[in-house]
């Protein structure tokens, strides 16, 4: 999948194009893998449709990384309670709770 890299803020099509798929989805729920560790999920059939909802990172999400609430982060160097990533609450950069 890619070198872990720490996270970037939210990517969508309508935002940030280059980095979004560029095909329709088949189906809602489809995946799409990138080359940097991202994991595309679609969230319909439009082109519009793709999300980022999965990323793989270094360091905690908090304060770092704008996402929307849903989206997991997966920490290459966490430990106990401090791998898995939630996006809870809020529209910036906080709202992570580790789980």
């Amino acid at each position: 999948m890619g070198t872990m890299s720490h996270m970037k803020a939210e990517y969508d099509l309508n935002r940030f194009g280059a980095n979004a798929p560029t095909h329709v989805p088949n189906y809602k729920g489809e995946p799409y893998y990138r080359d940097n560790g991202e994991i595309w999920i679609a969230t319909s059939t439009a082109a519009a449709g793709w999300r980022c909802n999965l990323r793989y990172c270094t360091g905690t999400p908090e304060g770092a990384v704008t996402a929307p609430v849903g989206t997991l982060a997966v920490r290459s160097d966490g430990g106990a309670s401090t791998t898995l990533y939630v996006k809870q609450s809020g529209t910036g950069n906080t709202g992570w709770v580790a789980k």
